[in-house]
């Protein structure tokens, strides 16, 4: 399963010649599927009918939690952000969008997205007491590209994107890109984790690392090719990886969860939330920690 942040007919062709590599390295029959949503590709791998696939960090550690996954690569591409962006014409800032008076329409990403929900949650919304369900007059649930067309072509006001998402747009069609402007970026984020189900027999596991971590390494040709082909995925290769890899963003989640239960002012929720936050906080402080 590959993530959903595009639409299949954008997404396919750019990657068809890592897969038909994969096929011809492994000699197994490798299949696509390009999810919907995040919850449909977690569900997909929890029921074993995709057996790997590329997640967002978000939604890596509900396969991880919930559908038997495992961490094995990172897909590297020097980290991205969530983007919050407008029209360059339309005469409003920053402050406007969080002034959260329902003056506005807002393009919002999948609840799994870690880009389009977590990070904002985390760093925008959460620290000022702000719910975003409650700021816009309207919000339609859309993926990265879908959003970006729509605040390009007038139909929402604004939106928060991929910044990855962002710049393959950009790259392909510059036209749809050229009007928009940023009003708020995320820290950056750790790039998107590779999964498998950890029940795979092991022999196919070596098969499967083998070929995504020697993929566009080294001189030559075929590298060179092989690079070229991670570039057009916005990628310069992939790196081995575990479990750990999601730390960091299950610590971004433990502290969203707690600035939601001080904005409920629930403090059994406070209460778990402070001892979560504290726990991973003391892991991330163990030597050898990511």
């Amino acid at each position: 399963s590959i993530l959903s942040n595009e639409s299949t007919a954008a997404t396919r062709p750019d990657w068809t010649p890592f897969l038909d590599a994969m096929r011809a390295s492994t000699g197994e029959p490798v299949e696509a599927y390009f999810g919907p949503n995040y919850s449909v590709l977690i569900e997909a791998m929890r029921f074993g009918q995709t057996q790997m696939g590329w997640f967002g960090n978000a939604s890596a550690m509900e396969a991880v939690d919930r559908s038997g996954a495992e961490v094995f690569a990172v897909a590297d591409r020097g980290g991205y952000a969530g983007l919050m962006i407008v029209r360059a014409d339309r005469d409003f800032e920053l402050a406007d969008v969080l002034a959260c008076d329902q003056s506005l329409s807002f393009g919002a990403a999948d609840p799994q997205s870690t880009s389009g929900g977590l990070a904002p949650n985390a760093y925008l919304w959460g620290p000022r007491g702000l719910d975003p369900q409650r700021c816009f007059a309207s919000a339609r649930v859309a993926n990265h590209e879908a959003n970006i067309l729509a605040v390009a072509n007038g139909l929402v006001d604004v939106a928060i994107v991929d910044s990855a998402v962002f710049g393959r747009v950009s790259a392909r069609a510059p036209e749809v890109t050229a009007g928009l402007t940023t009003l708020w970026t995320s820290p950056r984020l750790p790039d998107d984790p590779l999964v498998w189900r950890a029940d795979l027999p092991a022999p196919l596991k070596a098969k499967v690392s083998q070929f995504i971590l020697a993929y566009g390494v080294g001189e030559g040709a075929q590298a060179q090719s092989e690079r070229a082909v991670l570039a057009r995925l916005g990628l310069r290769g992939f790196k081995p990886a575990d479990n750990r890899h999601l730390d960091s963003t299950r610590r971004l989640r433990a502290w969203t969860r707690l600035i939601e239960a001080r904005r409920a002012n629930d403090p059994a929720q406070i209460q778990q939330a402070e001892l979560e936050v504290s726990r991973l906080d003391a892991a991330a402080a163990q030597p050898g920690a990511p």
